[in-house]
């Protein structure tokens, strides 16, 4: 049997960095668990946003949470609107004063969950690991209906 590495902890620190920047001697388990709750949160209200990453940077009673994903529309709204929404609710479940960034991917189809919540709902899965290899990604995880319901790396 052979060791393998978790690729993200492999790469922390030197092309990589941590999804949680801050520090806590005491409070080090409320705050781990009020990420978790943010994150899971987020995902949920905005599955069909094609979120890649979620990062949160932490001083004293504030939080800046930076939020990757393929249609920035969706989660922005009308005039900020739905970034108004989802900052005030944020607030309102910790207690601290928050701050959202928004930032676009690129390439959605070279980030793991892009793909999978809007490229798909676009066309098949098939024509989008060809064109994301002409992008330059190496590797395409393909979840096509299969027997088993197994996943595929296909290099392509």
């Amino acid at each position: 049997m052979g060791q393998e590495t978790h690729p993200i902890g492999f790469r922390i620190g030197v092309t990589r960095t941590w999804s949680s920047r801050w520090f806590a001697t005491k409070t080090y388990a409320a705050l781990l668990h009020e990420d978790v709750k943010i994150r899971r949160f987020i995902k949920d209200q905005l599955y069909h946003a094609g979120i890649a990453k979620i990062d949160i940077e932490r001083s004293a009673n504030r939080a800046r949470i930076t939020i990757a994903t393929a249609r920035p529309g969706i989660i922005i709204g009308r005039k900020g609107s739905e970034v108004e929404k989802l900052k005030n609710e944020l607030q309102a479940r910790t207690g601290k004063e928050i701050y959202l960034n928004i930032e676009e991917v690129i390439h959605p189809e070279f980030t793991r969950a892009a793909p999978t919540s809007t490229t798909v709902w676009r066309r098949p899965t098939r024509p989008t690991a060809p064109s994301a290899s002409r992008s330059g990604s190496s590797r395409v995880r393909c979840s096509a209906p299969r027997p088993g319901k197994h996943e595929v790396d296909r290099a392509c």
